[in-house]
């Protein structure tokens, strides 16, 4: 029918339209959120599926590990968050979603659902940024959560933090070498910090 409705709906400029021409789909931009199949009075817009990415499993000193990777030139990484946490979720014991740093929608994804939230961060200024970003979003969600400073001594910069990890190259050796610093030495400064944390996810 041409009538554009879908368009004017679409909120992320996925759909255009020529002059009197049927509506084209840009599929890159397409989030799915199903705005222009639920407002066409026509049922003139179907939905189809596409592979955008993968999820993986693997298992290591009796730890189930879920992960995901998004197919090259695909945008919609939160996708695949959202794929890895279906397929993770649900199980027994304590479950820990790990995101990549910044504020993002992942970030977001990843703390949907979440009862805490350990909220990772460094003595700059983008960390700081980044760290009242994430504030906001888990206060909005609900979600109680703590600040972990990493390379808390790499500046002079203050961030209030409950718990803060200095700078070290055993962490670094252990990091390249592919090998837990708790592993490693036991006994370190950080690995008791890490202890300390664990130790608190089992209360």
């Amino acid at each position: 029918m041409k009538c554009g409705l879908c368009i004017s709906k679409c909120e992320s400029n996925a759909l255009f339209q020529n002059k009197n021409k049927t509506p084209k789909l840009f599929d890159k931009l397409c989030t799915g959120c199903k705005t222009c199949i639920y407002s066409c009075p026509y049922n003139a817009i179907k939905e189809k599926s596409k592979l955008i990415g993968w999820t993986y499993f693997g298992k290591n000193l009796g730890i189930s590990i879920y992960s995901g990777e998004l197919k090259p030139s695909e945008p919609l990484s939160e996708k695949i968050v959202d794929a890895v946490k279906k397929r993770g979720l649900g199980k027994k014991g304590i479950t820990i979603i790990d995101t990549a740093a910044g504020a993002h929608c992942n970030v977001v994804k990843a703390l949907e659902g979440c009862d805490f939230a350990f909220l990772i961060t460094e003595p700059t200024l983008l960390g700081e940024h980044d760290l009242k970003a994430i504030k906001k979003v888990a206060k909005l969600l609900g979600i109680k959560y703590t600040v972990v400073l990493n390379r808390a001594d790499i500046t002079g910069k203050t961030i209030s933090a409950s718990m803060k990890i200095p700078y070290s190259r055993k962490l670094l050796e252990c990091y390249v070498d592919g090998v837990s610093i708790v592993e490693k030495y036991p006994k370190h400064e950080i690995s008791q910090k890490f202890l300390e944390i664990a130790t608190g996810l089992l209360k």
